[in-house]
């Protein structure tokens, strides 16, 4: 019989092989949408990424991907600048509005940055509890970085076409100042000793940041990243996410939302957190603008709902589903999901509640 050398069965890491082009890809699990004008894509599982365009919204096509692990989430930049980020530390860039996609950065890079600094911080640990702390962190780090590029990222945001910031498990959070050519670990600027895991990043046009994670956290910078305070809601869960309210100019009020439907609202004036009437019981996954003082929450069984900001008051948008839902966007009047059977787009009757 005919064999072929042992080394051409080798499989490569996800990071080097290439996304199988799947003849089912469209009905792959889907982890995150973005759209931009005419273009709409979806990211997901085994570095499937779909791209549809404007009058064929429900018509996907796979484009090619350089990494075979599953991506996380996907970002427009500009209309035709987009990033993407993924399992093993990926990070993608496509210039071509999400037609083809180079790999930018991945988790051996950024293990090598992370046991960098771990060594930086033993250098300058003050002799006792400090120094055995860092000794043990560097160990920590090397340790990780021997199982491979395996930490995620979960989130991706860029205030213009240069700038911009990755965030992650463990702590991870990385900033690039030429449109992703290059990324520096800035993990010191945020009080993160535990490396509680960062699970979205997003900001405003006036330097607002916030970054959402475990443990009930919110990190928030109004410098666009250079400084940033921990909010505790004292919530012992994941947030997944955060909601910007903005009832007078300069008053910062936002929603962070995650874990079992849980919602808390944090108001600067008086530095205070607010628990909110639970809208599901299933973990919430994506809050979008629903009109004046609404905010639309989607969960994880696929059923929307509608918090009426001033009153509280919730209303049930779609019903149950056995879908698994991920992520959502909005176009034109309707809403494009990301789900375990590949991307769809529902339309809502609110009379009806489905």
């Amino acid at each position: 019989m005919l064999t072929q050398p042992q080394q051409a069965f080798a499989l490569k890491d996800g990071i080097e092989r290439p996304a199988f082009m799947a003849p089912l890809a469209t009905q792959a699990f889907m982890f995150a949408v973005a759209d931009r004008k005419s273009t709409a894509l979806a990211v997901g599982e085994h570095g499937i990424i779909l791209r549809t365009q404007t009058g064929s919204w429900r018509q996907w096509k796979q484009m090619p991907c350089p990494v075979s692990v599953s991506l996380t989430n996907v970002r427009f930049v500009t209309d035709h600048l987009v990033f993407a980020v993924g399992h093993d530390g990926v990070v993608l860039k496509s210039t071509d509005a999400g037609q083809t996609w180079v790999k930018v950065f991945d988790g051996n890079q950024a293990n090598a940055q992370i046991i960098e600094q771990a060594k930086k911080n033993l250098d300058t640990a003050a002799p006792g509890a400090a120094q055995k702390d860092a000794q043990y962190a560097l160990e920590d780090a090397q340790a990780d970085a021997q199982f491979g590029p395996s930490r995620p990222l979960l989130d991706v945001f860029f205030k213009n076409e240069n700038t911009g910031w990755i965030v992650g498990s463990y702590g991870q959070i990385f900033e690039t100042l030429d449109s992703g050519a290059t990324w520096r670990l800035i993990s010191q600027r945020l009080n993160n000793p535990e490396l509680k895991h960062y699970n979205s990043i997003d900001g405003s046009a006036n330097g607002l940041m916030l970054i959402s994670g475990e443990g009930g956290l919110v990190y928030a910078s109004s410098d666009w990243g250079q400084t940033w305070k921990t909010l505790s809601s004292g919530y012992n869960g994941h947030f997944y996410g955060t909601f910007v309210e903005n009832p007078q100019p300069g008053h910062l009020r936002f929603l962070a939302y995650g874990f079992g439907g849980t919602i808390y609202r944090y108001d600067a004036e008086d530095a205070q957190w607010q628990k909110l009437p639970k809208v599901s019981g299933d973990s919430l996954v994506k809050a979008l603008p629903g009109g004046i003082d609404k905010v639309i929450f989607l969960d994880q069984r696929g059923r929307m709902f509608e918090l009426d900001e001033k009153t509280n008051a919730i209303r049930i948008l779609r019903a149950d589903t056995s879908e698994t839902a991920t992520d959502m966007t909005e176009i034109g009047h309707e809403y494009l999901i990301s789900t375990r059977h590949g991307s769809q787009i529902w339309s809502l009757n609110p009379s009806s509640g489905q």
